[in-house]
């Protein structure tokens, strides 16, 4: 599809704030849902980035009760990869549940469907689907239960500052867990104080010094995600951490459920190095945001677990097969891993030019629309300046780019050059604001 027509994905006078948002709409309809519903239970209500109301989405921009209409950075938590309620996404969940709306765990047609097209974005290796029908909690706790099983051993190792969902992986199935947690490639923030690439990625080294001295050889498996959201991942590490499972027989689990699905600039995260998982966890975006999810591995491993634990009212149904499908074909035919890849290096050459500009701009991470910024309060020390980024981000949205108020931020898919370019001469004013106040 051409630049022009990706143009007309979203409303075509976006950035356009009619009313400094929360506009009263969204303050008002924000207090009677605060009466029935404790929003702080969903992370809203501290910030006016959090009390804005949604009216509708389409593309890469939003528009809020109000009439306010934003360019999009969030992607409504890193879901809509192929853009805001694409029409054909819609269409294909129509016309699924006007057949069957769930089928519990008997199967339809549109399983093995969904698996097929899953299959064809993955690493060869991979043959084998397991999809359910929650949250991308759920994909991380079926492959960590997965590699348990696979392997015998209990232990499995995370690293600082990756994320696996909201829940704490505990006992299932009758089996305890031991769950370590391991430095992670920060190279902003180091735990061992040194310089990439001089150190040697030293970080990756150490894991296994845990699986040994720690854990005793009985690691079943790491879990990380591939592009680590808030501080990017240096080249060379997954190749080097794939490696260290392998020569510690472990498997090595990459919860791409934020970061893959195009959003790097490749299918998957873990492409960039050629590196092949043992198990994939995909979510959020391979469905557009509907409910499901899936993890992507060998029959070998997906047959360990116990027959009957995947049972799930909601698991594969018609909804998420018939989004899975669409989804990665809309994708596909608007070339929407490249525009990732294309935009997310216009993104990160001009952040690299505001850092050079200004010392309180401490970090920058950006692989495709993984984009991630970071405020300092000083530029020789590294302190991070939460206040600083927050003052930042709460004037970026109110000049039109919507944003979650934090160093992160994930775009559709469908970002336009001109909305990034856009969005970015907004940032740099805010920046400057934000330095004379």
């Amino acid at each position: 599809m051409s630049k022009k027509d990706l143009n007309t994905l979203g409303y075509q006078n976006a950035p356009n704030i009619v009313v400094t948002p929360p506009g009263p709409k969204s303050k008002a309809m924000f207090q009677k849902i605060q009466k029935l519903i404790p929003q702080e239970l969903y992370g809203l209500g501290r910030t006016d980035i959090s009390n804005i109301i949604w009216e509708s989405a389409k593309g890469d921009t939003v528009r809020d009760v109000d009439g306010n209409v934003y360019i999009d950075w969030t992607a409504g938590y890193h879901m809509a990869n192929a853009g805001h309620s694409p029409p054909q996404v819609v269409e294909a969940v129509k016309n699924a549940i006007s057949k069957i709306i769930n089928t519990a765990n008997w199967s339809h047609e549109l399983r093995y469907e969904a698996a097929k097209k899953l299959l064809s974005i993955s690493p060869s290796k991979l043959d084998t689907v397991v999809l359910g029908g929650g949250s991308g909690t759920e994909a991380t706790l079926a492959a960590v239960e997965a590699a348990r099983f696979f392997t015998k051993k209990n232990t499995v190792i995370s690293l600082y500052t990756h994320y696996h969902g909201q829940s704490t992986v505990g006992q299932w199935w009758g089996r305890n867990i031991n769950l370590l947690a391991a430095p992670s490639c920060n190279c902003d923030n180091c735990s061992f104080n040194l310089e990439y690439p001089n150190c040697g990625l030293f970080c990756a080294e150490f894991i296994e010094q845990v699986i040994k001295d720690q854990t005793h050889n009985n690691t079943a498996a790491i879990i990380l995600e591939p592009w680590a959201r808030y501080h990017g991942t240096p080249d060379g590490y997954l190749t080097k951490l794939r490696k260290v499972c392998d020569d510690n027989n472990i498997l090595m689990i990459a919860d791409e459920i934020t970061c893959g699905q195009g959003r790097s600039g490749k299918w998957w995260a873990c492409d960039w190095e050629k590196v092949v998982p043992d198990i994939i966890c995909s979510a959020k975006g391979i469905t557009s945001g509907l409910q499901g999810n899936a993890i992507i591995t060998s029959r070998e491993i997906a047959t360990a677990l116990p027959p009957g634990s995947q049972v799930h009212s909601y698991a594969a149904n018609p909804m998420t097969c018939a989004a899975i499908i669409s989804t990665i074909d809309l994708i596909k035919e608007l070339d929407l891993v490249n525009n990732a890849h294309v935009v997310g290096l216009v993104i990160r050459k001009r952040l690299l030019e505001l850092q050079s500009e200004h010392d309180r701009l401490g970090s920058v991470s950006a692989k495709g629309l993984n984009v991630g910024v970071g405020f300092v309060k000083d530029g020789k020390s590294k302190e991070i300046d939460m206040l600083t980024g927050a003052k930042v981000f709460t004037k970026w949205l109110q000049k039109g780019v919507m944003n979650y108020g934090f160093t992160w931020t994930t775009p559709p898919l469908c970002l336009t050059k001109e909305h990034a370019e856009t969005s970015l001469d907004l940032l740099e004013e805010c920046i400057n604001e934000v330095e004379k106040e």
